[in-house]
């Protein structure tokens, strides 16, 4: 990884529990009932609409302060999310899809993949900040309550817990010590009612 335009990524990964309850339908979908339909209104009843970037596309190139970051989301819940800096570094996140199901992506911008694991709809959101949001949708008690995301850095990054259940990004200095490259926030929850639940 180049020092001077380093990947400046906030990945998100969450976990969103959406209950059996069956959310109103997404503002720019069909309207005609369909999973994709109910996984985006179920995700963007958790996060809103203002923060995503990209509206109705699957790559979105954002403005920060170290450059610009490209945001891609696959067509395929199998195939990684990319938060790549202008000089080619990258962090990958891959979504925990037991299914290579095909992703939706709304007006807004979040593209969803339903039925991506059983009993689970998978999401990602880029963000006007220059990240992404990896969503799970829990759509019954039968879903797994636990989820893992494999992560891809930059040759010679490393992660650092934070302290708030999140994590940096970091490359060495040299005998300066570490140098931050990124962020992974700690994940988060709500329930039917958009009630916060715990995570761990």
């Amino acid at each position: 990884m180049k020092s001077k335009n380093a990947v400046h990524a906030a990945l998100l990964t969450t976990a969103l529990i959406a209950g059996t309850a069956i959310p109103a339908f997404a503002s720019g979908g069909t309207g005609d009932g369909t999973a994709a339909d109910q996984a985006v209104a179920a995700v963007q009843k958790a996060t809103g609409t203002t923060g995503i970037a990209g509206a109705g596309t699957q790559s979105a190139v954002m403005a920060t302060e170290r450059g610009s970051v490209t945001v891609s989301t696959s067509t395929s819940a199998e195939k990684p999310v990319s938060v790549a800096a202008s000089d080619g570094s990258a962090v990958t996140m891959a979504l925990p899809a037991a299914v290579d199901t095909a992703g939706v992506t709304s007006a807004a911008g979040t593209t969803v993949y339903p039925d991506a694991a059983a009993h689970v709809d998978l999401a990602v959101q880029a963000t006007v900040d220059g990240g992404a949001r990896a969503l799970v949708t829990l759509k019954n008690a039968a879903a797994p309550n636990t989820q893992r995301f494999d992560l891809g850095l930059p040759d010679g990054a490393s992660l650092v817990a934070d302290g708030d259940g999140g994590y940096d990004i970091v490359t060495s200095a040299g005998g300066a010590g570490l140098v931050p490259r990124g962020h992974i926030d700690a994940p988060w929850a709500k329930d039917a009612n958009g009630d916060a639940v715990p995570t761990s």
